[in-house]
């Protein structure tokens, strides 16, 4: 995505899920997943998220946006097992 550097919110997302879908439905889609997980204790499966956001929804495309928006954040999206669950960064870990 491309954030604004002032405000930091996502103003552009480099893909989208079909030529039918504009990028607020993918922003609105990457929100929702972001939001399942980020609520969740354990790792959330795509099939889960599959079910829970809008059936013309790419769940690939839905997480990869969603992984380059923390890349360089204090938290990252990773797979956990068959699942997906935000952890800190590695260079913060301890």
């Amino acid at each position: 995505p491309e954030m604004d550097q002032n405000t930091g919110k996502i103003i552009a997302f480099s893909g989208q899920t079909s030529s039918k879908s504009p990028d607020s439905e993918l922003f609105e889609a990457i929100r929702m997943a972001e939001a399942l997980i980020f609520a969740s204790s354990e790792p959330v499966s795509a099939r889960h998220l599959k079910d829970k956001l809008p059936n013309d929804v790419d769940i690939a495309t839905v997480l990869t946006e969603l992984q380059k928006l923390y890349s360089s954040r204090g938290v990252n999206l990773i797979r956990v097992g068959e699942g997906w669950a935000f952890r800190t960064a590695s260079d913060l870990s301890i």
